[in-house]
């Protein structure tokens, strides 16, 4: 049951839908029968359909693993995902859809690393790796947290994208600090966990010191969590809300998708 608040109390504000690890399966993408992955993305459609018909959402985010095995697939198979994932997540054309890029997605966790075509027909169809995107005053700090997974990049272009996310970070604190005296909140989108990341010291650093956000919005694990943050000086300084999967397939007694009523002035969710 979606309930919404109503009044001035939430104006103005931005709703935004959230969509975590939802694994599309489509025909090529995996080794199971094709009744349990029509059944998955089954499930996924219709959940996603009835959230955008009762929230009517201003921005769509997938924080990661849009697809079961997309840093796998063929150039055949990519597209299959593609037309799949337009199948199953229609929308129109004034909500803005966010895609972070998840381990599932371009690769980065474990043996499974990154290469350049599949960065390059990612990045193609769904934006770059890292952005900033300001929204009504909101500002969205997308981050290709993949490459902080492993202790070590694997290979030449983990290792250039590990750096390009360190100096996209930078760039965003110094951007967001340039903003007008009564800046609306920020946000970081991330696919994996601060505290799952094999680097969590420098990165957590990045994010909660540098970039200051009000808020960070995770998946990867599969499971809902709350996470608080304690900057250098004490105290909560940053909240992290981690995502269930949106997909059963994945095992875990609880799937869904999230949803957030976001203030564009300077004190989100009040």
């Amino acid at each position: 049951m979606w309930k919404w608040p109503r009044g001035s109390s939430v104006q103005p504000s931005l709703k935004v839908l959230f969509l975590s690890d939802p694994h599309i399966q489509c025909s090529f993408s995996a080794y199971e029968p094709w009744l349990f992955r029509w059944d998955a993305d089954r499930y996924l459609r219709q959940a996603y359909s009835r959230a955008i018909r009762q929230m009517n959402p201003d921005a769509v985010v997938i924080l990661g693993d849009l697809f079961a095995e997309g840093f796998k697939a063929s150039s055949v198979e990519w597209a299959d995902y593609l037309k799949c994932k337009d199948e199953l997540l229609h929308m129109s054309e004034d909500i803005l859809l966010i895609v972070v890029p998840g381990d599932n997605d371009i690769g980065g966790e474990g043996m499974d690393g990154m290469s350049e075509e599949v960065n390059r027909r990612y990045i193609a169809e769904f934006g770059p790796l890292n952005a900033l995107i300001v929204l009504r005053n909101i500002a969205f700090v997308k981050v290709n947290t993949p490459s902080f997974i492993n202790p070590a990049p694997q290979g030449v272009v983990e290792a250039t994208a590990r750096l390009e996310a360190e100096l996209f970070l930078r760039d965003a604190a110094r951007n967001l600090t340039g903003r007008p005296l009564t800046p609306g909140p920020v946000v970081v989108l991330s696919h994996v966990p601060l505290a799952h990341l094999a680097t969590p010291a420098g990165a957590r650093e990045l994010i909660v010191d540098t970039v200051q956000p009000s808020y960070l919005f995770s998946g990867h694990t599969h499971r809902p969590m709350v996470h608080c943050h304690h900057s250098n000086e004490g105290g909560c300084t940053l909240q992290e809300i981690t995502l269930p999967t949106s997909s059963y397939r994945m095992g875990e007694a609880h799937a869904g998708l999230g949803a957030a009523v976001i203030g564009t002035w300077s004190c989100p969710f009040c």
